[in-house]
């Protein structure tokens, strides 16, 4: 936790009378939930331009889901608010006119399948700096998004379906390992394309994570495993074989209690060691 963080509310006080909100693992990690406390406004914030921009920005979103007519809006739509406080808190190292400065913040979106609220904001950020008669030059203009871009989204020449290191604000994801990363993390998933040979020509050093107990992911680890070793791709990857699908996500909604019946769900071990070693192959990936 930050100190600025810290510093609004006394922790000593807040863990003797809600100690429900930390939470410590032998494993590694600590956890601290401060939904609903109640804290005095940032004045660095401004929570009505922000709103405003929100607004913005999720309709610049969902202008690029329905070009595409695919996409995530929903999970653009609900991360907004976040990264917007981010960018305009001045907490954030980032300079929109030199946006690959290597003083910069690195910025790793662990939520990389939320493309269209990512390019609502580079495109938000750089449509305001046009107006003020400024554009990225030369090579650096493949950092920037434009509104008008929107319309090509995941198509070929237009905006990426995933988040790609070439753009503003962005160093990494957890989305597909494609062109433009500098390290990806692949957290279960299906069968791999027939083509995993010639996609993987140009890929990025891969961390991968699969629950042995998941129908789709049968043999899918020590095939990726196999595939990277031909292509010389730097990687981890690892077989949880306690563990099934969708094994990071710790939901207790009802719904997905029934889901653990079909080896889908939760299991703490197994994502604790693989979040564990995603932060260190991002460590030694990302390190400069």
């Amino acid at each position: 936790m930050s100190s600025t963080l810290a510093s609004r509310f006394d922790l000593e006080e807040l863990a003797a009378s809600e100690p429900h909100r930390f939470q410590y693992h032998a494993e590694g990690g600590a956890y601290l939930n401060l939904r609903g406390v109640a804290l005095e406004p940032l004045p660095e914030i401004d929570e009505s331009k922000t709103a405003n921009l929100c607004r913005v920005v999720r309709g610049l979103a969902f202008a690029a889901v329905d070009a595409a007519q695919s996409g995530h809006p929903g999970g653009s739509s609900s991360k907004a608010e976040m990264v917007l406080s981010l960018l305009l808190s001045g907490r954030l190292g980032f300079d929109a006119w030199n946006p690959k400065h290597p003083g910069r913040s690195r910025v790793v979106w662990s939520a990389g399948h939320c493309t269209p609220l990512f390019h609502g904001l580079v495109s938000l950020v750089y449509e305001a700096l046009r107006r003020k008669g400024f554009t990225l030059p030369g090579p650096a203009a493949k950092a920037a998004v434009y509104p008008e871009q929107l319309a090509g989204f995941r198509r070929w020449g237009g905006p990426s379906g995933h988040v790609e290191s070439q753009y503003a604000l962005a160093d990494t994801s957890t989305g597909s390992s494609g062109h433009g990363f500098s390290a990806a993390s692949v957290n279960y998933g299906g069968p791999l394309p027939k083509d995993v040979d010639d996609f993987l020509q140009a890929a990025c050093p891969v961390v991968g994570s699969y629950g042995g107990k998941s129908r789709w992911e049968q043999g899918v680890a020590d095939q990726l495993e196999q595939a990277l070793q031909r292509a010389l791709i730097p990687h981890d990857v690892k077989e949880y074989p306690e563990a099934g699908h969708s094994f990071m996500n710790n939901k207790q909604s009802f719904f997905f209690k029934l889901l653990r019946y079909r080896n889908i769900g939760f299991n703490e071990p197994a994502a604790m060691d693989a979040r564990r070693r995603i932060i260190a192959f991002f460590n030694a990936h990302l390190g400069g």
